[in-house]
């Protein structure tokens, strides 16, 4: 498709998105094509890439990298570096929770990018059995409540913040033995 094409499609895309939430896929990233129901996308889980972030694959065939809104989890080892602590805990739960071929729900927030400068949608996450997959992290206290400097707060950060505070006030997950799980 040609660059010219391709604006078009997008303009074109997001002036039919914009009806309901706008349009904001990210630099160097492009929204989902027919995929995208209103509001969200929904598909099947590929695979977990660590404690916040997996891959979907949609009805026709589109596969989405999705990043939880609102936590970040600790780093997996890659490249060389060791993982940071909790991680291996956060991406056995997110990939217990998330298991392959599961069905997944993924709601975009109003106040929020849909997609971030890596191109992955960021968004709330629920299957069949769970209904916020961030929060029962949060419970779990694997994950903490955590969005980029100079963003603005998703929706559900408050409730975000308090399921971290409980779980730390808890010690619970791997607030036992780490001092942060994400940045």
């Amino acid at each position: 498709m040609s660059m010219k094409r391709s604006l078009v499609w997008l303009a074109a895309v997001c002036a039919t998105l914009a009806v309901v939430g706008g349009c904001n896929p990210g630099p160097g990233s492009s929204p989902p094509e027919v995929t995208a129901a209103p509001g969200g996308l929904s598909g099947a889980v590929v695979s977990v890439a660590d404690g916040d972030t997996f891959t979907m694959m949609t009805s026709v065939g589109e596969k989405i990298k999705v990043r939880l809104l609102g936590v970040d989890a600790p780093e997996v080892a890659h490249g060389g570096d060791t993982a940071d602590c909790g991680a291996d805990a956060a991406h056995d739960a997110l990939e217990e929770l998330l298991s392959e071929g599961t069905s997944v729900d993924v709601v975009f927030d109003l106040r929020a990018d849909r997609y971030d400068r890596y191109g992955r949608a960021l968004g709330y996450v629920s299957t069949d059995v769970v209904d916020d997959v961030a929060l029962r992290l949060l419970d779990a206290g694997l994950v903490e409540a955590w969005i980029p400097a100079g963003e603005p707060q998703p929706e559900r950060f408050a409730e975000y913040r308090e399921a971290q505070s409980r779980a730390q006030d808890a010690g619970v997950g791997a607030w036992v033995g780490c001092d942060t799980l994400g940045r």
